[in-house]
């Protein structure tokens, strides 16, 4: 069905005014839906965004510059960041204002462009805008794989608990000697830089309840595909705890599916 749709945009691109291709973008980027020549395609896409864009301030949508903002982090979901649409966001100074409703994406934005793409950044950009200012809520999910992990690696003290680089998602951060032996957790946790890995890993472990895959579907939507890619390229190996591997598993295996992804497995987790 997507694909049928994805072709009649194709078709219809140049009959589309800015708001419209900017809601298609959205509808792929939530459920992560990669067209067939998905590289010609945002192409495509971006450069009659570029054209369009004249019309956005004379379109119906409420706020022209938060559109822009959804914009570019909806390609951003897909691991673009075109240049003209990333500075004219990060640019804007109503986002940085802490009453503004779309600080949040703004945040989110720059967090992404600094780790992808920081030849991107303005230097502009206030520090706050990359600190996390509260820990990130934990609700059922989350707090049952946190009970089983606490018990498998001994203790609070061998891990953080820290939020995603976008979309405040927990992750408990592990760190790891190549043997595998596990080192205490530090009052402010960071990820071990690229230079120590050959001797220490990052080991994030990523609980992904139901909400973070499409309805009915092993598929991740985009948010938790770009939090995974994100937490790699800052130098992590991904454990992913997904809900149809955890949820009415007996105890053992709950402990056993932690110990096998922590401690023997050696490549990243990926999702389908």
């Amino acid at each position: 069905m997507l694909d049928r749709f994805v072709t009649a945009v194709k078709k219809n691109m140049s009959n589309l005014d800015f708001v419209a291709l900017s809601d298609i973008l959205d509808s792929l980027a939530q459920v992560y839906f990669l067209p067939k020549n998905a590289e010609e395609f945002f192409e495509q896409l971006h450069m009659e965004m570029l054209r369009k864009l004249p019309t956005l301030k004379t379109s119906h949508v409420h706020n022209a510059n938060r559109k822009l903002l959804l914009t570019a982090f909806h390609f951003a979901v897909f691991g673009r960041y075109p240049e003209t649409l990333i500075k004219l966001t990060l640019e804007d100074k109503q986002f940085i204002n802490n009453r503004s409703g779309s600080r949040f994406f703004m945040k989110d934005l720059c967090k992404a462009v600094s780790i992808e793409r920081p030849d991107l950044l303005p230097p502009s950009i206030p520090t706050e805008m990359f600190m996390d200012t509260k820990p990130p809520q934990i609700y059922a999910f989350e707090k049952d794989v946190r009970h089983f992990l606490t018990n498998l690696v001994g203790g609070y003290h061998n891990y953080s608990l820290i939020s995603s680089p976008v979309r405040n998602f927990p992750v408990f951060l592990l760190r790891m000697r190549l043997d595998g032996e596990l080192l205490p957790a530090t009052r402010h946790p960071s990820f071990i830089p690229p230079h120590m890995h050959q001797m220490i890993q990052n080991v994030a472990v990523v609980p992904l309840p139901r909400s973070r895959f499409c309805i009915g579907s092993r598929h991740a939507i985009g948010k938790t595909r770009l939090v995974l890619r994100l937490l790699r390229a800052q130098g992590a190996r991904v454990v992913v705890v997904p809900h149809f591997d955890w949820d009415g598993k007996s105890s053992a295996r709950k402990i056993n599916l932690l110990r096998s992804k922590i401690f023997t497995q050696k490549a990243d987790d990926t999702v389908e």
